[in-house]
């Protein structure tokens, strides 16, 4: 039996209905915060994670013939990626809605914040990467100069030659799709989709 169309018009509608709130609208009151700890702790351990895993499988990857920078990527793909990915689905799924429920700010921006805010955002990244490419060396050096090259550096030009060019393809390759593509839109996701709301 299938019901009339004027009795599945309105569950379809109520399907496609989505929950959303803009920011500054009165209903960012009613997301609920986290506390300083959590925060801190949601913030900084998948990467501490990750880190660790790298260190741990450094020295085996590059026995393998691959660079050190594999390690990472695999560190990337192995902790960071489940860990701010999954989280967002089960908040989501606590939340009592679909994967994107403990998302809020999804209203779409309009055209003219597009043109307003691009050309802005890009020109101030641009600023602070050139301003950090600037101090990073120094900074490298004073606190982290005890570190060994291919921990503070997985991609180490002047090794270029000690590993094959297969080797480096497979490791472009995963570097990109997970820096291009997967890392961005997950940590979108978890850090501006669901951390920041909640600050």
């Amino acid at each position: 039996w299938t019901p009339p169309a004027t009795q599945r018009a309105p569950a379809l509608a109520h399907r496609r209905t989505r929950r959303t709130v803009s920011p500054g609208s009165p209903e960012q009151d009613s997301i609920p915060g986290l506390s300083i700890p959590r925060l801190v702790a949601l913030h900084l351990a998948p990467g501490a994670l990750a880190t660790l895993l790298f260190v741990l499988i450094a020295s085996s990857v590059e026995a393998a013939g691959y660079p050190p920078a594999l390690a990472y990527i695999i560190a990337m793909l192995a902790i960071v990626v489940p860990w701010e990915l999954g989280f967002v689905l089960w908040a989501g799924r606590r939340a009592g809605g679909g994967w994107l429920a403990a998302i809020p700010y999804r209203e779409p921006l309009s055209p003219r914040e597009w043109v307003t805010l691009l050309p802005s955002l890009l020109a101030v990244s641009l600023v602070g990467f050139l301003a950090l490419s600037l101090l990073e060396p120094g900074i490298l050096d004073a606190i982290f100069g005890w570190l060994p090259s291919w921990f503070v550096d997985p991609f180490q030009l002047d090794d270029v030659a000690e590993y094959s060019s297969g080797a480096w393809t497979v490791t472009l390759i995963v570097y990109v799709a997970m820096n291009v593509f997967v890392g961005p839109a997950v940590e979108e996701l978890y850090f501006r989709g669901y951390l920041l709301p909640r600050m």
